[in-house]
């Protein structure tokens, strides 16, 4: 629920937003920029089944040198990308547990358009095959330049993926070489969500500054069905948006006071807890 104080700067916003305009005073009337009722809310948005909860908190400190930008041309895996990719990590199901697969080329690998071709294909292939497939793929580039691919995957029975794969990216890369279709898909048994995370920050997450290759365009992507969990949003007072903001950053041990995106391990437990936030109160 909108406070009163908060209701009351909405409903004079609206007022000189939305007020009526006749045609004597339209030249005299000042021009007061064009709000929206979401640009002056406090929310808080839970993911109850993942591990993340965000905050909008409009009306406080933003932080120093903050700027408008444009996404533009891929050339290096970039703060702002890491952290999409990490936010968007942190919105998966937890009891759903994905297979983490590694793609790799033998000796001799291809240019970088050719690349994203190979995984490209791989992708349509599985995707003909089942129906539930979903996955999330992050370029690594080796030492010697190759590129490989990690993956998330739902939708893969794990019994048949090695077989189907390896088969599968050996035809898609072409290499005629009986040990790459042998090494050239490597599954790693993940059984809980703790391993989940631990390959998302150890390989999926990992922020290279090598400048990428030209032509091979982004570093990570997605698509099919990913578990994405439910997210719940609840509008909340400044004053609640403040205190939650300083406690969140107090459990996970940051001090950026422009952090607004917090990975937590049960978000299931704060939304609970959420209905005695009306009061003046906080259950901290």
């Amino acid at each position: 629920m909108i406070s009163s104080h908060l209701s009351s700067a909405v409903d004079a916003l609206r007022s000189l937003t939305y007020g009526h305009n006749t045609p004597e005073d339209k030249t005299d009337k000042p021009n007061y920029p064009k709000l929206r009722l979401n640009d002056l809310t406090d929310t808080i948005v839970y993911y109850p089944d993942a591990s993340f909860i965000k905050i909008k908190h409009p009306l406080g400190k933003e932080p120093k040198g903050k700027r408008t930008w444009k996404r533009g041309k891929c050339k290096v895996m970039s703060s702002r990308s890491r952290r999409r990719l990490m936010n968007f990590l942190a919105t998966l199901v937890r009891s759903i547990i994905p297979l983490f697969v590694t793609l790799t080329y033998p000796k001799d690998f291809p240019e970088s358009r050719v690349s994203k071709s190979h995984l490209q294909a791989f992708i349509k292939r599985l995707k003909r095959r089942y129906p539930e497939f979903g996955y999330i793929w992050k370029i690594e580039l080796q030492k010697r330049g190759a590129p490989h691919y990690h993956l998330f995957i739902w939708g893969v029975p794990r019994e048949q993926a090695y077989i189907v794969m390896s088969k599968c990216w050996y035809e898609i890369v072409g290499s005629d070489d009986p040990w790459h279709e042998v090494k050239g898909v490597n599954i790693q048994n993940v059984f809980s969500y703790k391993g989940v995370k631990s390959y998302a920050a150890k390989y999926v997450s990992k922020r290279d500054d090598r400048e990428v290759p030209e032509g091979l365009g982004r570093t990570w992507g997605y698509g099919g069905k990913i578990p994405i969990s439910e997210k719940e949003e609840y509008v909340i007072t400044p004053q609640q948006a403040y205190v939650l903001l300083r406690y969140l950053r107090k459990r996970v041990r940051c001090k950026n006071k422009g952090m607004r995106a917090f990975y937590v391990d049960n978000p299931a437990r704060w939304r609970d807890l959420h209905g005695e936030l009306a009061g003046d109160k906080l259950p901290f």
